[in-house]
């Protein structure tokens, strides 16, 4: 089963993690997508939605790195109605090697120490997709899975400059 089949069935359960779910951006995130799509107007820097949000304690790299001192973190923008603004009505308009790294990860969870074992518990991965792993379900191996993690914190920790050029001039969209 692939990853667009278990997300559709998931679709049709109710909302996705697409829909109504803040998704933060590493400064290199930001720069693949504007890269692939020519615009650099998808972003912005906000407080959550749920202010719990901050007190979380599980990862203090997560916190100590992706929120400002003000509480704010990079994410995408959402559409009005709370959809991420690369939702379209079929899907991520994203490729997979182009979409935030936290959002190639979901459902797994995790911290800077590792992935864990279960998925998140928002995602009805298992109710719909019961026969196999969730990384089965998603076609993901696990030294993928690996690699991405380790690429989201490497970059979740660069310097807000990073590894980017705030000019912006240089970027193309891909061809």
């Amino acid at each position: 089963m692939t990853q667009e089949i278990c997300c559709a069935r998931c679709a049709q359960a109710g909302k996705t993690c697409c829909q109504q779910t803040e998704i933060y951006v590493t400064m290199n995130d930001v720069r693949r997508i504007a890269v692939s799509t020519s615009r650099i107007d998808f972003f912005e820097y906000r407080p959550p939605a749920d202010p719990a949000y901050l007190g979380e304690d599980n990862d203090p790299h997560w916190q100590r790195h992706v929120f400002s001192l003000d509480g704010t973190r990079r994410v995408l923008k959402q559409q009005s109605s709370g959809d991420c603004i690369f939702l379209t009505g079929s899907g991520c308009q994203l490729g997979l090697e182009v979409r935030p790294l936290v959002c190639r990860l979901y459902p797994l969870t995790y911290t800077y120490e590792g992935i864990e074992a279960e998925p998140d518990e928002r995602c009805p991965v298992k109710i719909l997709c019961r026969e196999r792993t969730v990384l089965e379900v998603f076609g993901i191996s696990t030294d993928q899975a690996l690699r991405w993690h380790m690429d989201l914190y490497r970059e979740m920790i660069q310097p807000e400059g990073g590894d980017t050029d705030e000019d912006w001039s240089d970027l193309r969209p891909a061809v």
